[in-house]
């Protein structure tokens, strides 16, 4: 019986004795090796190789054999090695021997072996072997020593049962045969020499049936690694049918046998004396077009969803919810071969795992027919398919949504545009189940809704090109004129389309019909209100490629002016539209400030098209301004490249696309700021605002303070977050004043800057840096780029507002200032704060705060008419509205400044006293009605909270 073959891993050198007991003898010539040459793991293909075996023997003297290497599997590294006869004079093994692979002459790689030739005895005059196994050879050794015995028989039985013992794994058969002898000596069954030579001679013959009978663990393990090949080293042989090898080897044969007619494997099974099929044979590696997708798995692609007419499936990236839109007409799921489930009305999934992780899978199981979300990461079960993967990054910080899926979804209603769904159509061409349709040139493939017949538009003219079909890395070239009928209209609105590889035909087939087998689905169309009518009148297609109905896009179907132009809008700021000034601006190339340089530019897209807006573009609405027409539309000429308002009942022309539609009946003398809405499917926001956000306008009869600035977006007391404050909503922005070593009044609410500072490499600081102990630029050297105690890079440049920065942000933005003293100052130091804000105007717009209220008396006496707002945990008592009270001189405003954990009662006593009323901190729009019944005429708040809104919500 041959060995399994060798394996030499190129990329992993061993120590490997090869021993192959039943050939490699002296004398022998051409013996075959079956090696199996691997590279890392992998077959190495070695096809133009030559492979070489060098080595010295036991006596010194040097062999050499190089040859092409032969069969059976040479691409896949599976060869026979043949030994010359020069290797085998020798009986011993060799001290330096190895395997060498060459290309073209070049070494690639050798690797060390131990190599033994055995002697080739002539043992008890029998010869009519070539070489005998180890089994063999102890059975002649037994014969022999049972001949040269006459008195000793049980001795040498017992000790070759030990013998025996140690080289046959199933040695019970034998033991028993020994053990009859054993019995038959003691009895005097067997009283002769000849009569026990006999017996062990009967034996010899009996074992070595036995053993034929038996294949040995490495038997099966070289007939799995050599693919169920010969056992005599052979390929597998063919034969008609299985029929026909039953009656041409009725009692079995050796080998693999492949039947001819269904490829299945059959090999011979001694112990029920029958051939067993073993099922398809298949080699190791897959030839191309070998698995049909009918042979897939369920699983082995994403599903494909036949959506609802009534719009596309949403993801809220706020409730985290997933909505199929299913309604009267019932999206569905498709997978495999014809399978199908109605997704019921109103399904709705929740992502269980934005918590823990920010791109998930929606699985569908299809033997329970429910859905659920896993991490992108986790293997899928055996019953589910993938509905689409989304990535969910929200925190307060940021949206950065996403969804990939076979199919459209939006996003909180709108449509991806910087991060579009991917389509069939994009897939690679080397995806195992990718099948695309490229278009011509000329013309997209169009559907016509009267007649029912989808026209492919190829090579419609000589300058067109020809559209195309791809399927498994193939293209087929789809013939000028094609046509395909949609045969099933009258039975079904929603309809496959299907391509056959074989027969390079397209059908159409009902959406829960069985694919045939030598076809592959390229998507499903949907024809809506027109069984009745013959007329669709509306229609969508989802699969792999984009095609026009009637000459329009789905979204063109009916009034034009449904047709809509989407952007890609700049990073930071929306689109606009100010109703003061009746003005849409893109916000295109927006400078944020000096140092940041230039936003991305918008980008228009329509019709597939792009137009990149290369500066910041304005349109003004001389609809609105002359208040001829409430609601107007913004287009774009796709010709002239510009945009003007139309009225919203007007016409839209053939070469214009509706960038917005917006109501706008705000009057110029009103200066309203709620009636205004705009509609497009992109984020556009109002006076800087979102949309139904109101300015927190200064005086109202409850202003509202950002506490810190927008410290919710930008990094608090900086600068930048006092700028944002406006654009948030607010006019009244509070901040914290210390002073530094050397004498410079800076906005910092900690004593030190630990917690608000980084290195300049965003890394924590090692020390306390106290702010009193360290000059501005000492201090200007680390990074306050801290936003809810994470480093965000893009402000990594930032550094301290100074005090004078902070007044002229609020003398250019309009704002009323709220300062807290941090520390008790010296007198010089308050007069530099009083100098600051003289020298910009701003003394009258500012109130002055402090928990300890003695710190406010400085400032009272340089400027008696300050605004001093008294911060303070307490509840409203007459002990401190007393003190409070001595603090009022006649010419300026004194403001209580409570917590919003104190009580209200008593209250009323403090504006009777013509004391101000404040609450600090609230963070919620309901914590703010809370407080609504009171006398207080301020509240501090963070974030969004919005005062003047929570007052309109609530009465």
């Amino acid at each position: 019986m041959a060995n399994g073959p060798l394996i030499i891993d190129l990329m992993h050198p061993m120590d490997v004795v090869l021993q192959f007991p039943t050939i490699g003898r002296v004398r022998d010539s051409n013996v075959d090796i079956p090696l199996w040459i691997k590279y890392d793991g992998k077959p190495y293909d070695l096809t133009s190789h030559s492979l070489g075996f060098y080595g010295r023997d036991a006596k010194g003297v040097a062999k050499i054999a190089l040859q092409d290497p032969i069969g059976p599997a040479i691409e896949a590294g599976r060869v026979t090695f043949r030994m010359p006869g020069a290797a085998f004079k020798v009986a011993g093994q060799y001290e330096e021997a190895w395997f060498r692979v060459e290309k073209d002459g070049q070494l690639v790689s050798s690797l060390n072996v131990k190599f033994n030739v055995l002697e080739n005895n002539v043992e008890f005059g029998v010869d009519d072997e070539p070489y005998y196994s180890d089994i063999e050879k102890l059975i002649a050794e037994f014969k022999k020593a049972i001949t040269n015995s006459e008195n000793d028989a049980l001795k040498i039985i017992a000790e070759y049962k030990q013998k025996f013992q140690s080289i046959v794994d199933n040695s019970t058969w034998l033991m028993s045969q020994l053990d009859i002898i054993e019995a038959k000596i003691k009895s005097n069954d067997i009283a002769t020499n000849s009569q026990l030579k006999q017996a062990v001679a009967d034996l010899s013959t009996e074992l070595m049936t036995e053993i034929s009978k038996r294949p040995t663990n490495q038997d099966v393990v070289d007939m799995v690694e050599r693919g169920f090949a010969n056992f005599d080293g052979g390929n597998p042989h063919t034969i008609a049918d299985e029929v026909t090898l039953n009656s041409q080897y009725p009692n079995g044969t050796s080998g693999i046998w492949v039947t001819q007619d269904n490829g299945h494997k059959f090999f011979w099974n001694a112990n029920t004396s029958k051939w067993v099929d073993g099922g398809a044979y298949q080699a190791v590696e897959l030839n191309d077009d070998s698995v049909e997708i009918n042979k897939l798995a369920p699983n082995a692609t994403n599903a494909t969803v036949l959506l609802d007419a009534q719009g596309y499936p949403d993801y809220d990236d706020r409730t985290h919810v997933f909505d199929f839109n299913s309604g009267e007409q019932q999206a569905a799921i498709l997978w495999g071969q014809g399978q199908s489930y109605r997704i019921p009305s109103g399904t709705k999934v929740k992502n269980t795992e934005v918590d823990n992780y920010t791109s998930v899978r929606l699985l569908f199981n299809t033997e329970t027919k429910t859905f659920s979300t896993k991490p992108w990461n986790t293997k899928i079960g055996k019953n589910e398919i993938i509905i689409l993967t989304l990535r969910d990054r929200w925190s307060s910080e940021i949206k950065n949504t996403s969804v990939s899926a076979n199919f459209p979804v939006t996003i909180n209603g709108h449509l991806q545009t910087s991060k579009s769904s991917i389509l069939p159509s994009m897939l690679s061409e080397n995806n195992a189940t990718g099948v695309y349709v490229s278009p011509a040139a000329m013309k997209l493939p169009d559907y016509d809704l009267t007649n029912h017949v989808l026209n492919f538009n190829s090579k419609v003219s000589d300058l067109d090109t020809t559209a195309t079909v791809g399927y498994n890395g193939k293209r087929y070239a789809i013939p000028a004129n094609t046509k395909v009928e949609n045969k099933v209209f009258n039975e079904t609105s929603n309809a496959m389309l299907v391509f056959s590889p074989s027969t390079k035909k397209f059908n159409f087939i009902k959406w829960n019909d069985d694919v045939p087998e030598d076809s592959v689905p390229l998507g499903m169309l949907r024809e809506l209100s027109g069984i009745a009518t013959n007329q669709a009148t509306k229609a969508s297609f989802s699969g792999a490629f984009t095609m026009t109905f009637n000459g329009k896009y789905a979204n063109q179907l009916g009034n034009d002016n449904d047709s809509m132009a989407t952007i890609i809008q700049s990073d930071r700021f929306a689109p606009d539209y100010d109703d003061r000034t009746h003005t849409f601006r893109f916000n295109s190339q927006r400078r944020t400030s000096a140092n940041d340089g230039y936003e991305p530019k918008v980008v228009i897209t329509y019709n597939g098209n792009q137009y990149v807006l290369d500066n910041d573009v304005t349109v003004v609405n001389q609809l609105a301004v002359n208040r001829q027409t409430t609601i107007q539309k913004l287009v774009f000429n796709i010709d002239t490249k510009d945009f003007s308002f139309i009225r919203n009942d007007a016409p839209t022309a053939y070469n214009q696309w509706v960038v917005a539609v917006i109501r706008d009946d705000n009057s110029l003398e009103q200066n309203t700021l709620f009636n205004t809405t705009v509609i497009a499917e992109f984020p556009v926001t109002v006076n800087g605002l979102p949309q139904g956000q109101t300015i927190n306008e200064k005086e109202a009869n409850m202003i509202g303070i950002l506490h810190r600035g927008a410290m919710d977006y930008a990094p608090e007391e900086s600068a930048a977050a006092y700028k944002m404050a406006r654009q948030i909503g607010f006019n009244h922005v509070e901040g914290d004043v210390q002073f530094t070593k050397d004498n410079v009044p800076v906005m910092i609410h900690d004593e030190t800057i630990n917690r608000t500072a980084f290195n300049a490499d965003g890394s924590s600081l090692s020390q306390n840096i106290a702010v009193v102990e360290h000059t501005l630029d000492e201090l200007n050297q680390y990074s306050y780029a801290m936003i809810h105690n994470k480093f965000r890079s893009e402000y990594k440049d930032t550094k301290l507002c100074t005090f004078e920065d902070m007044v002229k942000i609020g003398k250019a933005y309009n704002y009323h200032l709220h300062v807290e003293l941090k520390i008790e100052m010296t007198k010089e130091q308050v007069q530099t704060l009083v100098d600051i804000a003289a020298k910009y105007g701003m003394l009258d717009n500012i109130g002055w705060q402090a928990f300890t209220h003695e710190w406010l008396k400085p400032l009272q006496e340089i400027y008696p008419k300050a605004t001093l707002e008294l911060l303070t945990e307490d509840n409203p008592t007459n002990e401190l509205l007393a003190e409070m009270k001595n603090y009022q001189n006649g010419s300026n405003y004194v403001i209580g400044s409570f917590s919003s954990k104190v009580t209200p009662d008593g209250m009323v006593d403090f504006a009777k006293a013509g004391i101000g009323l404040y609450v600090w901190t609230l963070y919620s729009n309901k914590a703010v009605q809370s407080w609504l019944g009171t006398p207080v005429n301020g509240v501090m708040v963070q974030g969004e909270v919005n005062p003047a809104k929570a007052m309109m919500f609530k009465y």
